[in-house]
């Protein structure tokens, strides 16, 4: 990957993360700690619907759509695509009709939240076209236009909505999402266009049953399903455990910390293909000063962001209102786990280009099973800060494992 192409990427995933913490800052203004509550809330859910619905045909359609795509089998690449989106779809419709059914239930029975309600029917509407814009952008990535699937990814959807929001206004979470809805339309017609000429020849389902599908996907639906486990459980446990105004604290506190992912991943974009590359001319040396490298690098930038977050949170959550200053504790809990996280350096993509992907599902396991122990525990107890302390907690095993296992296995010392 070039060095303008890669500089485009960052600046859109730059954008992104910005885009990110305008839209909760607008959601925290326009309907206070409560209605931004339940749309943390209600995205969680989403997000995990989502996951499930595309079965891991994210990650496989960009696997093996890359290998067809390098032997020039626009036919075959085609093919896969078909039947995954078709798979994805009817499962998505499953999903979302069952969640419209039961919404009352599930918002009032299991969160004891009767607002969720309409939230929970927005999500069951939302939830195709989210399945399909995903899945069509690991299509674009697949097909080397990974500066535009990027874009449709991080941008399009919360540029639409934070534009909404700034013409239009919003007096409560629902409305929020229904121009989230019309984002995801928007990122559905778009990857469609950027998609026109990448397959020709042949039908869009020849060839691949959903049993193969399957068989693509199964391992890296696993890998999906617990990644999705850690990025979630805290929220929604939290939703199920305690009320709205501690979700909406949390929320908050959480976006700001996730700022330093973006610095992961940009590295893992430029660090994946270079140890993939090292592992197959099998140089070991190669391989240990690369990682100490990043993980020297991404230390600093760690560091920085910590101090940063420690002096200078408590006047960034005062912007979102003054609701949101108690969520300081919890904003600087979270940075410590995305510290130690960022100071390990990029270890999962490590293992996972150098054959060692079972290590990285067994510590993820290990990781979400602590997650949730941990939530179930503290969540009572402290609220959101039982949250924030169950995720550093958790977070910092996984990479800290991770980290550990290199130095024994790859003879990884402190920094080169």
């Amino acid at each position: 990957m070039n060095v303008k192409k890669l500089g485009w990427i960052f600046l859109v995933r730059g954008g992104g993360a910005a885009l990110s913490i305008i839209l909760s800052l607008l959601v925290a203004r326009l309907t206070g700690v409560s209605g931004a509550g339940l749309y943390f809330l209600a995205m969680q859910v989403l997000l995990v619907l989502g996951c499930v619905s595309r079965f891991g045909l994210d990650n496989a359609i960009l696997k093996t759509i890359s290998a067809h795509s390098v032997r020039g089998c626009d036919r075959s690449a085609k093919n896969m695509l078909g039947m995954s989106l078709l798979v994805s779809i009817f499962t998505a419709l499953f999903i979302g009709g069952f969640l419209a059914y039961f919404s009352r239930e599930i918002a009032s029975g299991f969160f004891s939240k009767p607002a969720l309600d309409e939230l929970l029917s927005l999500c069951a509407l939302v939830l195709v076209p989210v399945v399909i814009f995903n899945l069509l952008s690991e299509a674009l990535k697949a097909s080397g236009k990974v500066a535009s699937a990027t874009f449709i990814q991080t941008v399009c959807v919360q540029f639409i909505v934070v534009a909404c929001l700034l013409l239009f206004g919003a007096d409560g979470p629902e409305i929020i999402f229904q121009y989230f809805f019309l984002g995801c339309v928007t990122a559905v017609i778009i990857a469609l266009y950027r998609l026109r000429n990448s397959y020709s020849g042949g039908g869009w389902y020849e060839g691949y049953t959903f049993k193969k599908v399957w068989t693509d996907s199964r391992p890296l639906f696993t890998i999906a399903l617990l990644n999705v486990a850690m990025a979630s459980c805290d929220v929604i446990m939290l939703g199920w455990q305690s009320d709205e105004i501690q979700v909406g604290l949390y929320g908050v506190a959480n976006r700001l910390s996730m700022v330093g992912v973006l610095l992961l991943s940009v590295v893992n974009g430029i660090a994946g293909p270079e140890f993939s590359r090292l592992w197959e001319l099998k140089d070991a040396s190669g391989l240990r000063n690369r990682l100490q490298f990043y993980t020297k690098w991404m230390s600093v930038a760690a560091t920085l962001f910590l101090l940063f977050f420690i002096i200078c949170g408590e006047s960034l959550l005062r912007f979102f209102g003054p609701d949101f200053m108690q969520a300081e504790g919890v904003l600087v809990c979270l940075t410590v786990g995305q510290f130690i996280a960022l100071s390990t350096g990029p270890v999962a993509y490590f293992l996972m280009m150098t054959g060692k992907d079972k290590v990285h599902r067994k510590a993820t396991l290990i990781a979400a099973c602590c997650n949730v122990l941990l939530n179930f525990y503290l969540i009572p107890l402290y609220g959101a800060m039982g949250a924030a302390l169950a995720t550093s907690i958790s977070l910092s095993c996984k990479n800290i494992f991770s980290y550990l296992y290199l130095r024994r296995e790859f003879k990884v010392g402190s920094y080169a």
